[in-house]
C-alpha cells in the first residue's frame, strides 16, 4: 500500500521581536528557528545581534585585522575585569578598610598591569578612544576615531607580541 504522509503544519511559537531601534543597532538580527520539545513540529523564533561588539563589525568589514582585534579582545576584557569588575571594586572597598594589606588576587594584577602597559604604550585621546569602543561597545563616532582606534590597537597588538615584525631579508653569505 501506498500511503502518503499527511502534512503537518509546522506551529513556530514567536517570542517578542526587538524594538525598531535595537533592530537598527549593530547590523541588525539574524532570525533563526529553534525546535522544542520532541520535535513535534514546535519551534522558537530566536533573535541574535548580528555583531556583538562593534570590533566584530570592524574586523568583518575589515576595517582592523585580527592581530588589532585580538589586541582590542584582550584590552577590553582587562580593562573591565580592573576597572568597572566585580574583583576590582571589591579590592578597592577592602584597601579603604583595611589599606595596610597589599595581597591581590593573580588576575587581577595581570588586568592591571595590562591596562598600565595600554595607557604607557597610547596617548591619551588614543587610549580614550579604544576604552569607548573595545570596553564600552560604543563605535567609533567619525573617520578620526577610526583612525585612532586602527592606530592604538596596531600599537598594542606590537607591544603584545601578537604581530611578528621579522623582515624578510635576503640570506648573506
Amino acid at each position: 500500500m501506498n500511503r502518503k504522509k499527511k502534512y503537518k503544519p509546522r506551529r513556530f511559537v514567536i517570542s517578542e521581536l526587538p524594538t525598531p531601534e535595537r533592530c537598527r543597532k549593530m547590523g541588525g538580527f539574524r532570525h533563526q528557528y529553534v525546535k522544542v520539545g520532541n520535535g513535534r513540529g514546535m519551534a522558537i523564533l530566536r533573535c541574535r545581534a548580528r555583531w556583538a561588539s562593534p570590533l566584530d563589525l570592524y574586523r568583518d568589514r575589515q576595517v582592523i585585522d585580527h592581530a588589532q582585534y585580538q589586541a582590542g579582545l584582550q584590552f577590553g576584557r582587562s580593562y573591565r575585569y580592573a576597572i568597572a569588575g566585580e574583583a576590582a571594586c571589591h579590592e578597592r572597598s577592602r584597601r579603604i578598610d583595611n589599606p595596610e594589606t597589599s595581597d591581590m588576587n593573580e588576575g587581577l594584577l595581570r588586568a592591571l598591569a595590562c591596562v598600565e602597559q595600554a595607557h604607557a604604550a597610547l596617548s591619551a585621546d588614543t587610549v580614550n578612544v579604544v576604552i569607548d569602543i573595545c570596553a564600552y561597545a560604543q563605535p567609533a563616532e567619525n573617520q578620526r576615531a577610526m583612525d585612532k582606534l586602527r592606530r592604538g590597537l596596531g600599537r598594542l597588538a606590537l607591544e603584545w607580541g601578537m604581530v611578528t615584525t621579522e623582515l624578510c631579508r635576503r640570506k648573506q653569505d
